[in-house]
């Protein structure tokens, strides 16, 4: 979607693994470059999420105001519970809500 106001939102979907987490990886370290001051990531469609997906997001929100806008898919929700991820990273419910947060 198109830069607005400082703030990039991605679209999310599909399957997330040490094959197509770089192309995430990629597009966030253009955000950083490009000096956007946040990234939503809408990840309300993707059906599988491994550690490359979390290593992707680790580095993005050292580097970005990084937002993950749900709902969750359930298979990721359990991935960032377990890694205790969903207690460092910003998550909003909706994509609507993502754009309200600071």
């Amino acid at each position: 979607m198109p830069d607005e106001n400082g703030t990039r939102i991605v679209l999310c979907c599909g399957e997330f693994d040490a094959y197509t987490s770089p192309l995430l990886d990629k597009e966030l370290r253009e955000a950083a470059q490009g000096h956007l001051s946040r990234v939503i990531l809408d990840i309300s469609q993707i059906v599988f999420a491994d550690s490359a997906f979390l290593s992707v997001l680790i580095t993005g929100h050292r580097t970005l105001t990084l937002i993950l806008a749900g709902p969750l898919p359930r298979q990721l929700a359990r991935l960032l519970a377990t890694t205790r991820l969903d207690t460092v990273l910003h998550i909003t419910p909706t994509l609507a809500t993502a754009a309200d947060y600071p």
